[in-house]
């Protein structure tokens, strides 16, 4: 005989690991909410009572929102390797610590790939500010040389005009003692 359909209304929610499909209640259990979870979780998603509602398909918020903390309060165990309580696990001590071993040194490589990245990324943005500066200080430099030449420039165009009105001075002066009044200067 073939398993009834799993009450699911959403169809992207896998069927549950470890359940059978007739065992399912259509009430609204905690292996639900951590398969809800989890999957929105891997989605990159943050889980919330709303969320994982809308993934079930069903449920009360007031039924989900302490099977949702549950999850959470669970969940940092469940990374670090920690079966939780009363977990389905029942393996021999030997496996369960080669299976803590593995875990514990595949998060200590993660950890250390992560900061090597971060270091790359750091170093990276490091070089770049670096950059930055060396430019802002080069402009900063143009800038001030900038300002130097408007003021030598300036200061030539000032003495340039004071020279001028000097020499127009000085030919009124020669121009009148010579008597030649009509004389103009191009």
């Amino acid at each position: 005989m073939e398993d009834p359909a799993p009450y699911v209304v959403n169809p992207q929610l896998q069927p549950l690991p470890g359940v059978p499909v007739a065992a399912r209640s259509r009430f609204v259990q905690q292996a639900d909410v951590d398969a809800a979870a989890f999957a929105l979780l891997k989605d990159r998603t943050r889980p919330t009572v709303e969320k994982v509602r809308a993934r079930l398909g069903r449920g009360s918020p007031n039924t989900i929102g302490p099977l949702l903390e549950k999850w959470f309060a669970q969940l940092a165990d469940r990374l670090e390797g920690v079966p939780a309580a009363g977990s389905a696990l029942d393996l021999p001590a030997a496996v369960a610590n080669g299976a803590r071993l593995l875990w514990h040194t595949a998060l200590g490589e993660a950890r250390e790939q992560a900061a090597r990245e971060l270091a790359g990324v750091r170093e990276k943005l490091e070089g770049e500010r670096r950059q930055l500066e060396a430019e802002r200080a080069q402009v900063q430099e143009e800038g001030r040389v900038l300002a130097a030449t408007r003021a030598a420039l300036e200061e030539g165009m000032r003495l340039a005009q004071e020279q001028a009105a000097e020499l127009r001075a000085v030919l009124e002066d020669r121009t009148q003692k010579l008597g030649v009044s009509s004389f103009s200067v191009q």
